[in-house]
């Protein structure tokens, strides 16, 4: 829960709260590349802590790349890996992905692209489209179809990818319980028997 209201400060930069964050936590950066900082709030230092989930499940939609850093903002649709591989270059950490774009012409730069980056980087940017009716960048949430922030998709991703869940896993076919056709409450009721997780003074487990 505390990841949506984090989304709102990451993809809402007009809102009153990413304003005053922004004024005392990382008034020359970027939310997303921001550190806990110091002389705390109480509301920052507790939507911080989500901060690794939310980064993790946002991507930018590429516009006209005025606000997507080329190396620390994640901006390729690959689901393994939206951010650049090819390292970094000193004096060039700021450049935006607008500079790789004509700005007339609206193609790609495709002499600098094979300069700056590795062939891997190079073939994933030049094969990228560039939509014309997207005049801004923006910012979405990769884990979902839609691309928006649900708490669901948070959960799962980070049951999946990021906590240690296998000691939590139990064999058995669960699938032909949630397909029954009863009602949902008796579903319910029926899992928590087979997981002996009823509040009572006894637990014991079935095998399905």
């Amino acid at each position: 829960m505390l990841g949506k209201q984090e989304w709102k400060v990451a993809s809402d930069q007009d809102a009153i709260i990413s304003q005053v964050f922004k004024a005392k936590y990382y008034t020359n950066g970027e939310f997303l590349g921001s550190s806990m900082g110091h002389n705390l709030s109480y509301t920052w230092c507790s939507i911080h802590t989500s901060h690794a989930f939310v980064k993790d499940g946002i991507r930018w939609r590429l516009g006209d790349g005025q606000k997507i850093k080329i190396w620390s903002n994640p901006w390729f649709c690959d689901p393994q890996n939206s951010y650049i591989v090819s390292p970094p270059i000193d004096g060039l950490l700021d450049l935006t992905v607008s500079s790789l774009i004509h700005p007339t012409t609206k193609i790609w730069k495709e002499t600098l692209i094979h300069d700056l980056f590795v062939p891997f980087d190079a073939t994933r940017i030049l094969s990228m489209p560039i939509y014309s009716s997207h005049d801004h960048d923006e910012i979405l949430w990769k884990l979902s179809k839609d691309d928006t922030f649900s708490v669901k998709s948070t959960y799962y991703h980070a049951m999946d990818n990021m906590i240690d869940s296998s000691h939590l896993h139990v064999s058995g076919n669960w699938k032909s319980l949630w397909n029954l056709k009863i009602s949902r409450k008796m579903i319910v009721f029926l899992w928590r028997v087979a997981r002996g997780c009823l509040p009572t003074s006894c637990s014991f487990c079935m095998d399905w």
